[in-house]
């Protein structure tokens, strides 16, 4: 059971002891547990109960419940609650948005015990008219309820990519003699993927599977709820079928089948007359067009540098010193501090004074030459009215402005491109961060016209962010052939609040893989030199 699971129990006994009006002190200590709980970077399941216990706000009630949780999968104190919960219930509080409150009275005034009921009284206008609710809040909870239903049994690359690579490994060092490959959607590198296709030579048995958290259910294989399907294939048909399963059907469509054998997928093109295409880039047919240039995709070892780095100095759990040497581990040779400004405070955002400390403590690093170039940078939020959060004759001691929307994120669209355009203007911004705000599988993002804003952040020499937080991976990969038509450059930031985080990167360069982008107009492939001066260029 890792962290995060962990952490989500005590989330959900919180939410839980809510609904039943237990202690609120007791209450929010879980809560409390629960943001502490997700930040811890060494695994529970390697540290001693004393080690749990001397986490700063873990008490030796927190650190027992987690023990139990690794040792029986169980917590005696949430099953209690879980044991007299309609299933329904606990659906209804997973809906964002939708607290314990809320679902208390819903349940108990309208005796609604299932989202199927829910949707129906919210058709039927009866929510609008509970106290407390109302039209508006109707409609928000039916788009909620909607965004839910459409993320079920759905999941996020990072998390299908690790286990999937690690079972590929596990099954090679068990049957070397047999063929494994990723196919299907993970081979697509898509945000989002619905299942794990592996193209097999057999079926490899259940019993090799430990600690691997793979079940066989119904006669469906599931590794951490995730669907396996093997696609077993004679070995001599392995290259040209795991090709056509790693294909969208219009882009295998090009490709007759055969009986010929193939040594690589390069024959496969070849014998066709077509250029080679890279797997990500196989669902779409333009890289078939033979006078279609094409530009490589992106590798890791090209990324010189890294931006959007969180710290202690706001919501990040690692000091400056710790983020410079994990990017100089890293062999990165830049990298840009960029915590939240001032108006964040739920990120403990940075009053003035604090910035103009972290900037001493940043030429004191820099000074001593012992790793990775820190650059003097802030994630500036954009106010309600499109402006930036610090005055003008503060915002010229940055060296990198990432502006982004953190707050009042009910907007519709035409406010929204205000609001993103008015910020793209500001002489200050130089990256536009996460553009659309949305969480995958949790939140959508605003309505933004996102033709508009490329269009004046190539009016205004400022960059887009393509925030690789697994959880992000926003801008979208469909709007990144507009961002390159338009030709206007892109920064793969990990948006990372850890030092292990600043690795997230590797998730926004599978996304821009999928795309024709010319890696000279991305930001994280230039050197130091460059990068100062385009920033210091406005």
């Amino acid at each position: 059971m890792d962290n995060t699971t962990i952490a989500k129990k005590f989330d959900l006994l919180a939410k839980l002891m809510e609904l039943y009006d237990e202690n609120p002190f007791r209450i929010k200590s879980y809560s409390q547990a629960y943001v502490i709980l997700r930040k811890v970077e060494k695994t529970f399941a390697s540290m001693s109960l004393q080690e749990i216990d001397a986490i700063p706000g873990v008490g030796s009630g927190i650190s027992g419940k987690i023990k139990e949780l690794l040792e029986t999968g169980n917590m005696k104190a949430l099953d209690v609650y879980l044991n007299k919960t309609p299933p329904g219930i606990l659906d209804m509080l997973a809906i964002r948005g939708f607290g314990p409150k809320k679902v208390k009275q819903i349940w108990k005034t309208l005796e609604i015990e299932t989202i199927g009921e829910l949707i129906y009284a919210c058709n039927e206008n009866r929510i609008a008219n509970l106290k407390g609710f109302g039209l508006k809040t109707q409609q928000e909870l039916i788009e909620n309820l909607q965004y839910a239903q459409e993320s079920k049994d759905k999941w996020l690359y990072s998390k299908a990519f690790i286990l999937a690579s690690e079972l590929i490994e596990r099954l090679f060092t068990l049957y070397p003699l047999e063929r494994f490959q990723i196919s299907g959607e993970l081979s697509l590198q898509l945000p989002i993927i619905q299942k794990i296709n592996i193209t097999a030579t057999i079926i490899p048995g259940l019993e090799h599977y430990e600690n691997l958290n793979i079940t066989l259910i119904a006669g469906q294989f599931l590794c951490s709820d995730i669907p396996i399907f093997f696609n077993v294939v004679q070995k001599e048909q392995f290259v040209f079928q795991n090709f056509i399963l790693g294909c969208s059907e219009k882009f295998s469509a090009s490709f007759n089948s055969d009986s010929k054998i193939y040594s690589g997928e390069e024959e496969i093109f070849s014998a066709l007359g077509f250029p080679y295409v890279h797997p990500p880039r196989r669902d779409n047919t333009v890289f078939l067009q033979k006078n279609e240039f094409i530009f490589p995709p992106i590798e890791r070892k090209q990324c010189k540098g890294t931006f959007h780095h969180h710290t202690t100095y706001s919501d990040g759990i690692h000091t400056l010193r710790e983020m410079q040497k994990k990017a100089t581990l890293l062999a990165y040779d830049y990298i840009v501090v960029s915590d939240h400004s001032q108006s964040a405070f739920y990120a403990n955002g940075l009053k003035m004074e604090r910035v103009e400390a972290q900037w001493q403590e940043i030429d004191q690093i820099n000074s001593e030459k012992s790793g990775s170039f820190m650059i003097k940078g802030i994630e500036s939020d954009i106010l309600n009215d499109g402006a930036l959060d610090y005055p003008d004759h503060f915002l010229t001691g940055f060296e990198c402005v990432i502006a982004s929307i953190h707050s009042n994120l009910k907007m519709d669209e035409e406010k929204a491109t205000h609001r993103l355009i008015k910020a793209i203007e500001n002489p200050f911004t130089r990256i536009l961060g996460h553009p659309t705000g949305r969480l995958l599988l949790s939140r959508q993002g605003y309505p933004v016209d996102m033709e508009k804003v490329i269009d004046a952040c190539s009016a205004n020499g400022v960059a887009i962010e393509l925030n690789a937080n697994p959880r992000r991976l926003d801008i979208d990969y469909t709007w990144l052939d507009y961002v390159a038509k338009k030709n206007v450059l892109l920064s793969i930031n990990p948006d990372a609040h850890s030092a292990d985080a600043i690795e997230h990167i590797i998730f926004g360069i599978k996304v821009v893989q999928k795309i024709n982008f010319n890696p000279e107009n991305i930001l994280n492939t230039w050197e130091h030199d460059k990068v100062l001066k385009w920033l210091d260029s406005k």
